[in-house]
């Protein structure tokens, strides 16, 4: 059995994991004899942050993602990367919902010194921050950059363009499928924790303009690519 999103009770999974093998996806459970495939959330949420910090900003604030899988880890990961930074984080709580991203957001603009740069624990909640962001007037990332997490589809779209952690889903599905196979092979062996690496992806909510220009200048190679070779051939 794949646990997606389950409860983060480890007795209630070690109930279950008595029962049927069990593989636990989407956080980083420390539990003997049961497997877990997650995303390095805490890892992730430090790459936005430095991301964030390289484009400049200072004051940068977290709407969390309450209880949600890997909300926790991707927390943590942000207040020790701001502090690593020098900084000081502020965690605004929030949820996964596009109401609770709008909501922190509020929460946000509301603060003295209104922060530069805003992290939302994931995609749907970046959404929620957007609209109230742009709804009070402010420009993105002019006035403030927006990050999310899990490079879901919509947020490559052209209207959104959001700057967001991408997971690697299909490496996270083999390795659910491996540790199932291996589970069921041999029922008492030592629980396997994978911890992959996401990556980060950079997109017109934190660098404006300049991802025009480099898509620009990408297309500018590939189209001289062809060009070049067929000069190379009319040479020869």
């Amino acid at each position: 059995m794949i646990l997606i999103g389950a409860p983060d009770d480890i007795e209630i999974v070690e109930k279950v994991a008595r029962r049927v093998p069990v593989v636990y996806v989407g956080r980083h459970l420390e539990a003997e004899g049961i497997d877990s495939v997650s995303n390095d959330d805490h890892l992730g949420a430090s790459l936005l942050v430095r991301h964030l910090v390289e484009c400049g900003h200072k004051l940068i604030a977290h709407i969390d993602g309450g209880r949600g899988a890997g909300a926790r880890r991707r927390r943590e990961g942000f207040q020790v990367a701001m502090r690593a930074h020098g900084l000081e984080p502020q965690v605004i709580p929030g949820g996964y919902t596009l109401d609770a991203g709008s909501k922190g957001a509020k929460d946000a603009l509301a603060k003295h010194p209104r922060p530069t740069a805003i992290f939302a624990a994931n995609d749907l909640a970046a959404i929620g921050v957007l609209n109230s962001v742009l709804g009070a007037g402010f420009k993105v990332p002019g006035d403030i950059a927006v990050v999310g997490y899990d490079d879901m589809p919509f947020a490559a779209s052209e209207t959104l363009s959001l700057t967001t952690m991408h997971q690697p889903i299909d490496r996270m599905a083999t390795q659910c499928i491996d540790c199932l196979i291996a589970r069921i092979q041999d029922p008492d062996g030592p629980g396997t924790r994978v911890l992959l690496s996401p990556h980060l992806v950079a997109r017109r909510s934190t660098l404006g303009s300049k991802v025009d220009s480099a898509v620009a200048q990408e297309r500018q190679r590939q189209a001289a690519g062809p060009r070049r070779r067929r000069a190379e051939r009319i040479a020869k």
